[in-house]
Formats: structure tokens, sequence, C-alpha cells
């Protein structure tokens, strides 16, 4: 049996055969196969499990498992407390004075306001509709 501290070196070594460099690699896996006879294992061992006591780690990793799992439903829950975002409908617009959405025409220039009205409030009257207050205060 290999402890954790072995398991982790010939880790390493394994890792190592995946090198690009073939000195390397046939280095490591002989380092590797050595390693293994010297705790008296041989590669077919290591690849079936024999020799790994696999009781910690599954207990840890269902560990874990419970926890993401009541992770992801307190997530789904918030989720589904969540208030959806109010999006703008497909071809509506958001008047800039009121805030209320509308539907512009489909030709000529976007408009910005959604009425007559809304535009002359947000404009102070000016040019549109009613003459300003400069128009009527001076004579032509």
């Amino acid at each position: 049996m290999l402890n954790a501290k072995e398991r982790k070196r010939l880790g390493d070594v394994l890792a190592l055969t995946a090198s690009t460099h073939d000195g390397e690699a046939i280095a490591a896996m002989r380092t590797a196969h050595a390693y293994l006879h010297e705790h008296g294992l041989t590669i077919r061992d290591v690849v079936s499990g024999k020799h790994l006591d696999l009781a910690p780690a599954l207990s840890f990793l269902l560990k874990q498992l419970a926890t993401e799992q009541a992770r992801v439903a307190w997530l789904q829950q918030a989720l589904a407390a969540r208030k959806p975002a109010a999006t703008p409908q497909r071809n509506k617009r958001a008047c800039q004075h009121c805030g209320k959405l509308f539907a512009p025409k489909n030709h000529g220039r976007v408009p910005k306001y959604c009425s007559v009205a809304c535009r002359q409030a947000a404009n102070g009257a000016g040019w549109h509709g009613k003459r300003s207050s400069w128009y009527n205060n001076h004579s032509v």
C-alpha cells in the first residue's frame, strides 16, 4: 500500500511522462516503474486500484457533493425569489421625460418623447406648440 505522500510522489513522476521531450518521458516512466517495484507493485496494480484505500477519498467526495448540492439548492431558491428586471418590450422606447413605454412609428426619425405634451414639458415649450417667452415679450 502507498501512503498519501508516496502516491503524490508517484503522481508527480507519472505527470512527467506527458513531456514533449522523449528522453524525459522515458526516464519518468523508468523511475515510476522502479518506484513501484520498490513497493512491490506493478503498473497493473496501479491501474486496477488494488493498492489504494479509497474509503477516505470516497467519504471526502461525498461530503463535497452534499455541500455542492446544498449550495445549488440555495442558489435556485435565490433565483426563484428574485424579481425579473423590467426590460423594455421589443419595438418599444422609454420616454425621456416621463419614462412611459411607447411604440414609435416605423418611419422617420425615432422620437424621444411619448407625446407632444412631454416634448413641450421637457423642452420648456420652445418653438414646439406655443411661442417662446422671448417672442411674446419682443415685438417683431
